[in-house]
């Protein structure tokens, strides 16, 4: 993200006698920030994917867990599986209105 630039004040290129100047492009940050969160999304899309095809593994016709008398770990494991989408959705909307804020900075710059 920082870059640097020697600027020498002699040809020998002494570093006593070397200015060293560094910089942020922001440009290249706000892109690589923006590239690294639509990594993110895509990985949370596909993890709550697979959390919710589990739950669905454990949930019968009409939306309930098989089998009322099934064993108490099953539903823990269920509701374990609930909270866990929970949780990516929320997290995933916290990520989607950082990149709509992190989009409307970028281009107000230009």
């Amino acid at each position: 993200y920082v870059g640097l630039q020697e600027v020498p004040r002699t040809a020998d290129h002494s570093a006593q006698r070397t200015f060293f100047l560094w910089y942020v492009d922001m440009e290249k940050v706000t892109r690589l920030v923006r590239d690294d969160m639509m990594r993110t999304v895509h990985e949370m899309l596909l993890k709550r994917e697979e959390k919710l095809q589990q739950s669905e593994d454990l949930v019968g016709i009409g939306g309930e867990v098989r089998d009322l008398d099934a064993a108490p770990a099953q539903k823990q494991q269920y509701h374990a599986l609930q909270i866990a989408v929970e949780r990516l959705e929320l997290a995933l909307l916290r990520l989607d209105e950082t990149l709509l804020l992190l989009s409307e900075e970028s281009d107000s710059d230009t």
